[in-house]
């Protein structure tokens, strides 16, 4: 190839070349872009080239990334995505003038020298994998403190104590304009934790989906954030203890960013005349049905969204830049009927919006629908149960009220009690959370029970193992 060895600036996009002039011959190249080159490129004497600014190598093998990558102190910014080897190199933290760093396809990453590059205002990174790594990371993140943008993908659970050192590190990037973190999702609970931060006013997108809030930390309003334009947080609002309208206080917190242009919140929120007037992208979750379940011996349920919304009148029309709408129907508990109809209900109501906004609708939890005998057998007032203590004696209080709650409309419960093999204070057990599961149902159910088999129960010290059972819905 017949260039000038002044060339200041090379791009190479999709080239099957294999005797290109070596790279060391352009001493004074300033950018250097290689993306989808279908050869093998060396890299051998990329230390040569001193005046290198901006570096980037995007789905291109390379044979090596040498450690005299590091003696270029002119470079500014630095892209390798998918360049074919597993490990980026530790001289790349000897970059000490690096302002902008993107680091995707490696499996290895030197984390715990992340802190040496001062001069860093973007950093992206995916994917990060091992749970040292990214201990290492999130707390060389906070010796960061020129950072404006932070993109990440973890592949470890944000677990409550690497959150505490994310926040940690977090409270000392005052320049912070864009947080992306994300990360396997876990049922974590972080809202105590981020109560800590308080987020830069300049904050343009806040994305941590993976951190599973029960309310919004205090600084997310909008008198805390003001230029907050993008926001994206995984609710979780579906805890026993909390009431139905804590999905409405959490809204109108949501609702009050009006430059907000992209949300999404994972739950249903009502929209009200003026709110978010800049919103042009929405992404939320209906549900179709009734669900009941347990998380760490803690009870859960959800209500089908048309409950708590008549008519699924979700005010979409007050949102008057709305162009584009993503909507997630959770079909646990529900039919395929109710399913269809609440698809419907939502579609029309995009259609008869004046912009006509595209929407994408995605079904989620389809494992969990009901056949149509199966919702029949949900919905009975009166049911008549059969349990064997010794498979259900170990089993949480938790779990006796899903099982209840999954009758919606229960009024009351016949309980046959199989006492063979159980001690009385076994049976005693079973019997009290049965009581206690009919207690909290929302409906307070009548409850009997029945014991079977009182003469073959033994003493406390006289029965076998047995393996516990969980009850069906």
């Amino acid at each position: 190839m017949e260039m000038p060895e002044v060339l200041r600036s090379l791009n190479i996009e999709g080239s099957k070349i294999e005797n290109m002039a070596p790279l060391h011959r352009f001493r004074v190249c300033r950018v250097l872009h290689l993306e989808k080159c279908h050869v093998l490129i060396s890299l051998k004497h990329i230390g040569t080239l001193l005046h290198l600014k901006y570096l980037d190598i995007s789905f291109t093998a390379v044979d090596e990334v040498p450690k005299k990558l590091g003696h270029l102190k002119s470079l500014q910014s630095l892209v390798l995505i998918n360049i074919g080897l597993d490990e980026l190199p530790p001289t790349v933290c000897s970059l000490t003038q690096l302002m902008c760093l993107v680091a995707q396809g490696f499996k290895r990453f030197p984390a715990n020298r992340m802190g040496n590059l001062k001069s860093l205002e973007e950093l992206r990174l995916k994917t990060v994998v091992g749970r040292s790594t990214t201990e290492d990371l999130v707390v060389e993140l906070g010796k960061l403190t020129r950072l404006r943008m932070v993109r990440m993908t973890l592949a470890e659970e944000l677990d409550e104590s690497l959150q505490k050192a994310l926040v940690r590190s977090l409270c000392n990037l005052r320049e912070l304009q864009e947080l992306v973190v994300l990360s396997s999702s876990g049922s974590q609970q972080g809202v105590t934790v981020w109560e800590d931060w308080e987020a830069p006013m300049q904050l343009r997108r806040l994305l941590i989906p993976g951190i599973r809030f029960t309310r919004l930390p205090g600084w997310i309003n909008r008198s805390r954030l003001p230029r907050l334009c993008s926001l994206c947080l995984g609710i979780e609002i579906a805890r026993a203890e909390l009431p139905p309208a804590r999905r409405f206080q959490l809204a109108s917190r949501v609702l009050e960013f009006r430059n907000l242009r992209f949300c999404d919140v994972d739950t249903t929120l009502k929209f009200p005349m003026g709110a978010m007037p800049r919103l042009e992208e929405l992404w939320f979750r209906v549900y179709a049905g009734y669900w009941s379940w347990v998380v760490n011996d803690v009870p859960f349920e959800q209500f089908p969204t048309k409950d708590e919304i008549e008519d699924l009148d979700l005010g979409l029309d007050n949102l008057l830049s709305l162009e584009k709408v993503t909507l997630t129907v959770d079909c646990s508990g529900a039919t395929a009927a109710e399913v269809l109809e609440v698809e419907a209900m939502v579609t029309r109501a995009v259609e008869n919006h004046p912009n006509r906004p595209t929407i994408k609708v995605d079904p989620a939890c389809e494992q969990n629908m009901l056949f149509d005998e199966e919702s029949e057998d949900l919905l009975q007032q009166n049911i008549e149960l059969h349990y064997h203590v010794l498979r259900s004696k170990d089993e949480p209080d938790a779990l006796f009220i899903a099982h209840l709650r999954s009758y919606r409309l229960l009024q009351k419960a016949v309980i046959s009690i199989d006492c063979a093999g159980a001690s009385l204070c076994e049976v005693e057990k079973v019997e009290a959370a049965f009581r206690h599961a009919a207690e909290v149902h929302r409906n307070h159910p009548t409850i009997q029970l029945i014991r079977t088999n009182n003469d073959e129960m033994v003493s406390s010290s006289d029965h076998p193992d047995t393996e516990s059972f969980q009850p069906s819905r």
